[in-house]
């Protein structure tokens, strides 16, 4: 019995050693299939699972002015990021408490964050360097920092509707971000990395790399120092009257580069989401309104370029014209309480006489009328790179009544944006030619081809006619001191929105018809507007004035014909265009410098 135990420990021994060497030998085999057979598979896997190809973020091109003042730029910052299923449950609490201390957000909303059951979410993004670091600095698991850039625009608001804006992932969403994304995107690079367990990239192991190719520049046709001028006067005539917005443009005439676009209300780009309803349309491109007055000058432009009517062609005006069963009545004050007499049609400019521009239109008529129209551009987008542009609209029937001959000869049943008339209007100062309108700048050297819409005879004609607007007609305001202005005031009252009518079926099981009425104008909304050019008889820019929705007054030679001059005489001085009539002192801003204006449309 004595010898009977050892021999049992010793066979029990035997028999533990046995599995342990089995057991080994097994590992050893699986081990030697693994890293012999499997080898290229395993290898793969693990360079699956640590490797990873990231992406290098290019840089947005910058905006500049003319003189290449940066508008807009992109600014390197960090994203903080996380994998929250490489986070343990019982780090989640820590890791939150230590994020709160590094960016001051409330830790219970970072649980919330890092307790997601995904594999990638983002923390903050767009932080200031310094606060990246921070966090880098803690070392958290499953917490990455990246490095990108945001759109910053030092100016503020400034020129915020050409500009536009981006969203946080550098898309551009309005102006000419928008506009010319693809051009100021560029392209993301990528690179592969290996990332050590708490998904940093391990130094040394970044390889195949495929560099950013960042944005280009773009050179904008805006002088700053003028915009600046627009925006601030701009602003003081929106205010002054109360108005729900308006609208400046300055534009070369000869290259039709636009100087200035200043559009009120303006909006903040660096903070897009927080500005007011209807801050990012853009009035100057969007804004459809009938152009009232400021559409004489293009009717009489017409009118005598085609031969139908002779400068010293005479029309009778007694106050109102019966054209059917309609009424066109003009607005009448003294002299011409009785209507304007006898006019031709230097004196249906100065006086703004509507009943002289629909005998006019009348006389030349819609086979003429319509295309001509047309040809300025007028119902047709101009093309310029800002989204959005409304093509206006001209009236859409076959054949035009009588009565809209003679409205649209005057400013009414017509649809123009403000880049429309100043386009126009640019034309008439260019001796006939209409340059393609753009916010870019462009090389002297290879300007487009212009269009030809009337003679250079027709158009010095008109400026003649429209420099006595501003010298002794209805557009005095718009005068300054030294320079020969031309232009012309328009006061266009609003329609009342069409009103949808439902006509039931005319058979049964048929469907209703749809259709829309015309519900007149409103007798207390206008647009009042003022565009021209300066110096009248060799004009370098055109201007536009137009303030939407004016209180208190709405005639355009009160609320936006000193827009106009006061951007004017900016637009002289920084361009360095020397007086063309130094002896005359007449300013619209100095009262009494020549005789009362005349502010009647």
């Amino acid at each position: 019995m004595a010898l009977a135990f050892p021999v049992r420990l010793r066979r029990r021994t035997d028999t533990l050693f046995c599995v342990f060497v089995v057991a080994f030998v097994a590992l050893a085999l699986r081990l030697t299939y693994i890293q012999v057979y499997h080898h290229r598979y395993w290898a793969e896997w693990a360079a699956r699972f640590h490797t990873r190809n990231l992406k290098l973020h290019a840089r947005r091109g910058p905006i500049l002015d003319r003189t290449g003042r940066e508008l807009a730029i992109s600014v390197p910052c960090t994203t903080v990021s996380a994998n929250p299923r490489l986070i343990e449950p019982r780090e989640r609490p820590a890791v939150a408490k230590a994020l709160s201390a590094a960016l001051g957000i409330p830790a219970a909303d970072l649980l919330d964050i890092i307790s997601q059951d995904r594999g990638y979410v983002y923390i903050r993004r767009q932080l200031p360097l310094e606060v990246g670091a921070k966090v880098e600095a803690l070392h958290l698991p499953g917490v990455m920092v990246e490095r990108e850039h945001r759109r910053f625009y030092p100016g503020g608001s400034f020129c915020s509707h050409v500009l536009g804006f981006t969203d946080i992932d550098g898309n551009g969403l309005g102006g000419v971000e928008l506009a010319l994304n693809k051009h100021l995107a560029g392209a993301d690079g990528e690179y592969t990395a290996e990332l050590d367990a708490r998904r940093h990239v391990i130094p040394d192991t970044v390889r195949n790399v495929r560099p950013a190719r960042d944005g280009r520049p773009v050179t904008l046709s805006i002088d700053s120092a003028l915009q600046k001028r627009a925006e601030y006067d701009l602003d003081a005539a929106v205010s002054k009257y109360q108005a729900k917005g308006g609208v400046c443009i300055v534009m070369d005439v000869h290259t039709g580069e636009v100087l200035a676009m200043a559009v009120s209300p303006r909006f903040d780009p660096n903070k897009p989401t927080e500005c007011a309803s209807g801050a990012k349309a853009n009035r100057a491109v969007q804004l459809a309104y009938e152009p009232g007055s400021t559409m004489k000058a293009i009717t009489c432009a017409v009118a005598l370029d085609s031969g139908a009517v002779k400068p010293t062609d005479t029309f009778y005006c007694g106050g109102k014209l019966k054209i059917g069963r309609r009424t066109v009545h003009c607005a009448l004050h003294a002299p011409f309480s009785g209507g304007h007499g006898v006019v031709r049609i230097a004196e249906i400019l100065k006086h703004s006489c509507n009943v002289g521009a629909a005998s006019v239109a009348m006389k030349v008529g819609q086979r003429i009328l319509q295309p001509r129209v047309s040809q300025f551009g007028l119902g047709a987008r101009t093309g310029i790179e800002l989204p959005g542009e409304s093509r206006g609209r001209l009236p859409s029937e076959p054949v035009w009544t009588p009565l809209t001959v003679a409205t649209v000869g005057f400013g009414q049943t017509l649809m123009v944006t403000p880049m429309q008339i100043i386009t126009a209007y640019a034309a008439l100062a260019n001796d006939g030619v209409l340059m393609p309108p753009t916010v870019l700048k462009r090389d002297p050297r290879h300007l487009p081809r212009g269009r030809r819409v009337v003679s250079a005879q027709t158009a010095a004609l008109i400026r003649t006619y429209l420099q006595a607007v501003v010298d002794g007609g209805t557009g005095k305001a718009a005068k300054i001191a030294g320079y020969k202005c031309a232009g012309k005031t328009g006061t266009a009252q609003k329609a009342r929105p069409s009103k949808r009518i439902v006509e039931p079926p005319t058979q049964p099981g048929g469907k209703p018809t749809i259709r829309w009425k015309a519900m007149g104008y409103d007798p207390t909304k206008f647009v009042g507007s003022f565009v021209g050019f300066v110096p009248a008889a060799h004009p370098r820019v055109a201007i536009l004035a137009a303030i939407d929705e004016p209180v208190g007054a709405h005639y355009g030679a009160v609320v936006a014909a000193p827009v106009f001059r006061e951007v004017a005489r900016e637009a002289m001085a920084r361009l360095g265009v020397p007086p063309d009539d130094p002896s005359d002192k007449a300013d619209g801003a100095v009262p009494g410098s020549f005789p009362r204006a005349e502010v009647a449309e």
